[in-house]
Parts: structure tokens; C-alpha cells; sequence
């Protein structure tokens, strides 16, 4: 009897199974619980499975937070716009090179991630947005 492979679409079963599962038990320990990054193959699944207290802040959140005024980003959670999308600013991976900026997509809450170089780049245009209507308001009361 030959086995069919495990398909991508019964792991997603699998993932909202467990999550739901685990949304009990984080309300008896007061703790956010969810399935993370999922690996699978033909005949098995690994998941990684994250939990954060209630109220607290995640090891990425942390990190973001020692960092980001040294390379002049905004503060975690800030909402920056990035291809006519809106972007929430959620933590910093200390292991990634190229693009460590962690961001969850508004309309769906999906993760992305960018480098600081186009966060920078966003965050200094939204601050001269900012001084340029504080000019104007300010010339206009005269």
C-alpha cells in the first residue's frame, strides 16, 4: 500500500489545528502561544512552536529596541508605508544580514522582512513630511 505525500495544504490544516490547541493553553499559563515557521516532507512536519506572556515583548521586539536609534529607524511599532502597502515595524532579527527589519503587513498580519537601509530611507522621508507641514502651519499663522 503505497502513501500519498503529505501535501501543503494539510500542514496548513495542521498548523490551524494546533494553534487552536494552543490558544487554550496560553490562556490557562496567560501567555500568547503559536505555531512558528513550519519544514515538511513527503512523510512528516516540524513546527517551531513560540510563546510570549501576555503584555510582554518578544526576543525581536527587544532587540529592535536596543538598536534602532543608533541606525536612526523608527520605533517599533510604527506604521510605514512600502509599496502602497501598510507595514507595522514588529522586531529585529540579529541573524539575518541582508534584511533583519521585521514587519507585519496591516491588511492581513502577514510577516515580511526588509533591510534598515529602505526603513531608513522611509522613516527620514516621513520625518520631512512632518517638519514641512509643521513650517507651513506655522508661516501660516503669521
Amino acid at each position: 500500500m503505497e502513501k500519498n505525500p503529505l501535501t501543503k495544504a494539510e500542514v496548513k490544516v495542521a498548523r490551524e489545528l494546533i494553534n487552536k490547541a494552543l490558544a487554550s493553553v496560553g490562556k490557562t499559563m496567560e501567555m500568547n502561544i503559536k505555531v512558528g515557521n513550519i519544514s515538511y516532507g513527503t512523510d512528516y512536519f516540524s513546527a517551531k512552536v513560540e510563546a510570549v506572556r501576555i503584555g510582554g515583548e518578544t526576543r525581536e521586539a527587544r532587540a529592535y529596541k536596543d538598536i534602532f536609534k543608533m541606525l536612526n529607524l523608527p520605533p517599533l511599532g510604527t506604521e510605514i508605508v512600502l509599496r502602497n502597502e501598510k507595514f507595522k515595524i514588529t522586531g529585529w532579527n540579529s541573524r539575518a544580514r541582508k534584511a533583519p527589519v521585521m514587519m507585519d503587513r496591516t491588511k492581513d498580519g502577514r510577516a515580511f522582512k526588509t533591510s534598515e537601509d529602505v526603513v531608513g530611507g522611509i522613516w527620514k522621508t516621513m520625518q520631512n513630511k512632518k517638519s514641512v507641514k509643521i513650517k507651513r502651519k506655522a508661516g501660516a499663522c503669521r
